[in-house]
């Protein structure tokens, strides 16, 4: 191995001419004897240049350098990485990699050498992003005129798909180290800031508001299990045993950028929640009325199995949904919430009912119960003020039954 400083003269733009200064690391090939040349990036001065060639024989000899490459970042998500996820991921999940690396991403850093990125430039990125926000936005925000800043939770699902991609890169050799490792993206809100539901009567009071509703079963299946609007829209009848009271989710309907698609439900894992009785009875009835629209639809009829569609069968846009939902909740003069919140309900009357945390988890379909814990860490605490108080009815309880105190000695 040998390298050297190779002074080259460029042509500006302009006609002028630029002198640059290289650090040539040349190596031979074990297997073909052949020579191989590895340039690193131009230097104004000739000191600078020997600087970097001192530093690029030092890592050969600590068997520390990775040459060979001049992909951009652009050039490696977009050409070698994304084709790559296309066995790994769901569909859905490699088009947002995709829309977030071709909107957010390339058009900032795509230019920069690969092996040139550094956390700098990533956190450079992400200011920008909280700033100015992306090239790619949906169509409603494209309607507003200019680009809207995004969220801290959207910057740093930009960071993980980085990290993700460049923890690749580590694994096929074409860099050293993960720079998003030494980034430091925008702190996330606490999951449970953003748990908005309704108390028992609240709840009680919507569901009564929507009884003479077409999908009034389903917004009492959601409030009575937790299930979230794509597997709600995904249950098929074949999901459900009603003879046993059981739901089985196993697939979801979800938006792929505006399109509704079938899916594999999150986590990619199937689960099971059993109903109560009155759901149950509920269900039936809702089968009822569907087989009704059935018959008056006749060949018209597109009869997918699912258990919640419109009148000719047809799917339910997910979005339609929760502008059903909010329309429900003005009229009825609740305290607004999101679709998602009657999950939130679901499993915060849960908690304050003594549920145990692994059963909650299991109904949602959490990854573990940890995560049930920090998103609902506000019922806990909540609960905290009642569990003082028992303990301690408890213990008063116990010396009131329990035999009398001695009388102190006396002298």
């Amino acid at each position: 191995m040998r390298g050297f400083v190779h002074k080259r003269t460029h042509t500006r733009t302009d006609g002028r001419p630029s002198i640059l200064y290289y650090a040539v690391i040349e190596t031979t090939d074990v297997g073909s004897a052949k020579r191989r040349q590895d340039w690193g990036k131009g230097h104004a001065t000739r000191r600078e240049a020997d600087r970097a060639l001192r530093d690029r024989v030092a890592a050969v000899e600590a068997r520390s350098f990775i040459g060979g490459n001049r992909f951009t970042v652009g050039e490696y998500l977009v050409d070698q990485w994304l084709p790559l996820q296309k066995d790994r991921v769901k569909t859905t999940t490699l088009n947002s990699y995709q829309r977030t690396i071709e909107g957010y991403v390339v058009p900032r850093i795509g230019r920069l050498r690969l092996q040139d990125l550094s956390a700098t430039h990533l956190n450079s990125l992400y200011a920008d992003l909280r700033t100015r926000g992306g090239t790619w936005q949906s169509a409603a925000k494209k309607k507003q005129g200019a680009d809207k800043p995004l969220s801290p939770k959207t910057v740093r699902n930009v960071h993980a798909i980085l990290s993700k991609a460049l923890n690749d890169a580590v694994d096929t050799g074409l860099i050293l180290s993960n720079c998003a490792a030494r980034a430091k993206p925008p702190r996330a809100r606490s999951v449970s800031e953003n748990v908005d539901a309704w108390t028992a009567e609240e709840l009680t009071q919507f569901l009564a508001s929507v009884r003479g509703d077409r999908l009034s079963a389903a917004w009492h299946l959601t409030a009575y299990t937790g299930v979230r609007r794509g597997e709600l829209l995904g249950l098929r009848w074949s999901d459900l045993d009603l003879s046993s009271r059981t739901l089985s989710v196993r697939q979801t309907l979800i938006l792929d950028y505006s399109t509704p698609t079938f899916s594999t439900p999150k986590n990619h894992e199937a689960r099971v929640i059993n109903l109560d009785e009155e759901t149950s009875a509920v269900l039936e009835q809702h089968r009822t009325t569907q087989q009704v629209e059935r018959r008056e639809w006749g060949e018209g009829y597109l009869d997918s199995g699912l258990v919640f569609r419109r009148e000719d069968g047809s799917l339910i846009h997910p979005d339609r949904l929760s502008q059903l939902f909010d329309k429900f909740v003005r009229k009825s003069g609740i305290r607004r919430i999101k679709f998602h919140g009657l999950r939130h309900t679901h499993a915060t009357l849960m908690l304050k009912a003594g549920v145990p945390v692994k059963v909650v988890s299991e109904r949602l379909g959490h990854a573990d119960p940890a995560f049930t814990l920090r998103v609902y860490q506000h019922v806990q605490s909540g609960m905290q003020a009642d569990a003082a108080r028992v303990f301690a009815e408890m213990l008063s309880t116990s010396r009131a039954d329990g035999p009398e105190e001695p009388s102190a000695p006396t002298r």
